[in-house]
């Protein structure tokens, strides 16, 4: 009996996890661009919430902002809005490129967000 204990406390506090508004490929620049696009996850009904914003790893060369697994939730689970970037990849540009355009979907990221949903980003 003491081996199922922490499975069902698990899946007791599983099922308390907030419903959450994701909205995805949401372009980041005019005129779009394959890569210039960002995924929002807010708690339903979100007012005044800090923003986290998430550049996917891979070493610049790999990755999607969709590889982001549990981590979106567990935010907004603390009241967080949730923000996951793409941007364009080594070798198909320089790291300046890239640079500009993790700058340009931040501030894409802040005028595609409800102005009732988030006034305030939080620094990681």
């Amino acid at each position: 009996m003491k081996h199922w204990l922490p499975a069902f406390v698990m899946l007791a506090l599983s099922s308390f996890a907030l419903a959450q508004d994701v909205k995805r490929d949401i372009p980041y620049s005019t005129p779009p661009v394959e890569r210039h696009v960002l995924d929002i996850y807010a708690p339903k009904d979100a007012r005044n919430l800090p923003v986290v914003f998430w550049i996917h790893g891979g070493g610049w060369q790999a990755g999607d902002k969709s590889g982001v697994q549990a981590k979106p939730q567990a935010f907004v689970d603390r009241g967080f809005v949730f923000v996951s970037t793409n941007y364009r990849l080594l070798p198909n540009v320089e790291m300046e490129t890239i640079f500009k355009d993790v700058a340009k979907s931040i501030g894409g990221s802040t005028s595609t967000l409800p102005s009732t949903v988030a006034t305030r980003t939080a620094s990681l």
